[in-house]
């Protein structure tokens, strides 16, 4: 992405996020809903409990009061004939007495000072639910919203309970009613009723009901104000760490974080000041590695500038040659030095080393051949001379295999001197013999003060024919390799140069570059390549 688009880029970011939350903010929300409703939690289960004892123990005293008048109360409306077990109404005078005896035990009860005031109403009924005797005048009471409430342990005594509002001179009372059936012998012959004021119940739900929603709002407040204080303190350090990150953004780089805590917001500060650091050292290696890149640009555009442009061109002279380096910059060197009018050196050299240094080497080389060869006329003695120069000035561990020769191209006679490098490859056109050239040397540079180099080296020399041709090379060919690190060998390459016998020089270095790479099969190339094909038409 361009600078200017990721600029804009970074501005819609930040008008995106300018109406955003802080951290605290949301701790305050969260922490004040959790303290809320861990409070209505806690509270509602207190709430159930609380409830379910007094409607326990009203329901238990309502349970025993409705049994105790079921059982001591007798039935005065209707009496049993105990021989045919059928129930008949009672005699008016009888009626009456039991009416008015049943009448005042009825509103003793209600009476009781235990229980007084949470007794509403006691009555006996009959089968059709006709009221025979109650503690309270009729008139002066009345019910609505009834509802049947299910009480496990009234269920097991045949006792049904039912939820009423109540109304009496003293207004509004919240009830339960409690019925079970009267028997009279084995024959069922009407009802008791009692009626318990549920006040209790009522009032207990609505003080806790409303304690819990005063906590809840407490809760909410403490709470928020608590994780508000505590969500500043502790997100502290964090808009610090931000601030610091949208220095760094801008491109200040020497900018640091100043956030010292020993928890892992520290940390985190610590590895922020850490990428800072190793975004100024990236910074600093990408900007040496385009200096660098340039400045390799520049030198492979010299070492390019100093490869021969052309191949010499003479009567009866077919030459072609190809270079191509592992690296931007490579140690492979070749060259054509016109000695004088009638004379052609050529050169194929090797530098021990890639890139930078190795080019350093190949071209300090290339300059002394050139001064060497334009006052020696032998191969050898040319040699000679560029190693006592060179070996001087090359650092330890490096060297430079070279062939050099001389062809005299009145009679296509050449003389031949070998420093340490690849032998050279003669094919005969007349009956397409291979011979290899492989006049003793060691490479330039090894020996300093130059005396085994000269007793080492020797001079061959050999007459080219019509149709003979002449391969010098370097080691990437015959070590080039396979992805499986399979050599293409110099017998593979001996083989490809006798099948080209009868070809123009270019037509011989294709054959054996296309075959090198065939055999490669789209490996890295590991070293460089160099080969010149001279050719005696």
């Amino acid at each position: 992405m361009a600078p200017e688009r990721t600029r804009a880029h970074h501005r819609t970011e930040e008008r995106r996020t300018q109406f955003r939350l802080p951290v605290a903010a949301k701790l305050t929300a969260l922490m004040g809903t959790v303290a809320v409703l861990l409070v209505i939690f806690l509270g509602l289960r207190n709430f159930h409990e609380a409830v379910g004892e007094i409607e326990a123990a009203v329901d238990g005293e309502g349970i025993r009061l409705v049994t105790l008048v079921a059982k001591t109360f007798h039935p005065f409306w209707v009496k049993v004939d105990e021989a045919t077990g059928q129930a008949t109404a009672v005699a008016p005078d009888e009626f009456r007495r039991g009416f008015d005896e049943a009448t005042g035990r009825l509103r003793a009860i209600i009476a009781e000072p235990a229980i007084q005031g949470q007794v509403l109403d006691v009555l006996l009924m009959g089968q059709g639910d006709d009221v025979y005797a109650r503690a309270v005048s009729s008139e002066s009471f009345r019910r609505s919203g009834e509802v049947e409430l299910r009480v496990p342990e009234a269920e097991r005594a045949g006792i049904s309970v039912h939820s009423v509002t109540y109304f009496d001179s003293r207004g509004r009372i919240p009830a339960r009613r409690y019925k079970k059936r009267m028997v009279l012998g084995a024959a069922p012959v009407g009802y008791a009723e009692v009626w318990l004021a549920a006040s209790r119940i009522e009032v207990t739900g609505t003080r806790l009901s409303n304690g819990i929603v005063y906590s809840a709002i407490i809760a909410a407040i403490v709470g928020a104000g608590i994780s508000f204080l505590l969500g500043t303190f502790f997100t502290r350090p964090i808009r610090q760490l931000a601030r610091d990150m949208r220095v760094a953004s801008t491109g200040n780089l020497d900018h640091r974080s100043s956030v010292r805590t020993s928890d892992e917001l520290g940390d985190l500060a610590r590895t922020f000041n850490r990428m800072i650091d190793g975004l100024k050292e990236a910074q600093a290696s990408e900007a040496e590695r385009k200096l660098f890149e340039r400045e390799l640009k520049i030198a492979t555009e010299i070492q390019q500038n100093l490869l021969p442009r052309q191949v010499p061109k003479a009567p009866g002279l077919d030459i072609a040659a190809h270079y191509m380096s592992a690296k931007e910059v490579g140690g492979d060197y070749y060259d054509f030095l016109a000695i004088d009018p009638h004379r052609l050196g050529i050169i194929v050299a090797d530098v021990s080393g890639k890139g930078v240094p190795g080019s350093l080497v190949m071209t300090m080389t290339r300059s002394l051949i050139h001064l060497a060869a334009a006052e020696e006329a032998s191969p050898r003695q040319t040699l000679i001379r560029v190693n006592r120069i060179l070996a001087r000035d090359m650092a330890p561990g490096m060297f430079v295999t070279a062939i050099y020769m001389v062809l005299d191209i009145r009679d296509f006679t050449l003389r031949v001197a070998r420093a340490g490098h690849n032998e050279a490859i003669l094919v005969r056109d007349a009956d397409g013999s291979v011979e290899a050239l492989r006049p003793e040397g060691i490479a330039l540079g090894m020996d300093r003060d130059g005396r085994l180099f000269s007793t080492q080296l020797q001079e061959q020399a050999i007459d080219l024919s019509p149709g003979d041709f002449l391969a010098i090379y370097t080691d990437g060919i015959v070590e080039g390799m396979d992805p499986a690190g399979k050599e293409y060998g110099a017998e593979r390459f001996r083989g490809v140069l006798a099948s080209s016998r009868g070809n123009r020089a270019e037509a011989v270095t294709n054959r054996v570059l296309e075959d090198l790479n065939v055999h490669r099969r789209g490996a890295e190339q590991s070293d460089d390549i160099t080969i010149v094909v001279l050719r005696r038409a």
